[in-house]
Formats: structure tokens, C-alpha cells, sequence
């Protein structure tokens, strides 16, 4: 990512105040080239599929907690 498209972002997410605040204490981010395609490829792989399993379990949780006898017939016991 070049140095132009960074400060395009940045200008635009300064607009929104409360992220002004946050980018105002850090640093200008910066991106090294990686020219490992299947390492990187596997990361972001791994990465979203985490983050999708850690959503669902946390949905779960949400329901499990709001009311888990009513809910208990309707997950099958997928839950536990």
C-alpha cells in the first residue's frame, strides 16, 4: 500500500471524530511488502475462520444465556 492511498484513508477516517482521536495517538501505519502469496493466503484463511467461529460461539453463548430452556428443543442439544 503506497504512502498517497494511506493518507487518503486517514484524511477520510479523521472526518469521523471519535477515530480522529484514536489515529491522532498513533503512529502513520506501516505496511511491508510480502511476497509469500501462500503464507499470507493461509493466514487470512485461518484468520476468518476463527473470527467466524468465535462470532458463532459468542451468538451461542448469548442465547444460552437469555433463556436456555426455551431455546434447548430448538439448538438440539448443539450447544452443549
Amino acid at each position: 500500500m503506497n504512502h498517497k492511498t494511506i493518507n487518503q484513508a486517514i484524511t477520510h477516517l479523521n472526518k469521523d471524530l471519535k477515530l480522529k482521536k484514536i489515529i491522532d495517538k498513533h503512529n502513520k501505519p506501516i505496511f511491508k511488502k510480502n511476497n509469500d502469496y501462500y503464507n499470507s493466503l493461509s493466514k487470512s484463511i485461518i484468520y476468518q475462520q476463527l473470527s467466524g467461529r468465535v462470532a458463532n460461539i459468542t451468538i451461542k453463548i448469548k442465547l444460552i444465556n437469555y433463556d436456555y430452556y426455551s431455546h434447548y428443543k430448538i439448538l438440539n442439544k448443539k450447544l452443549i
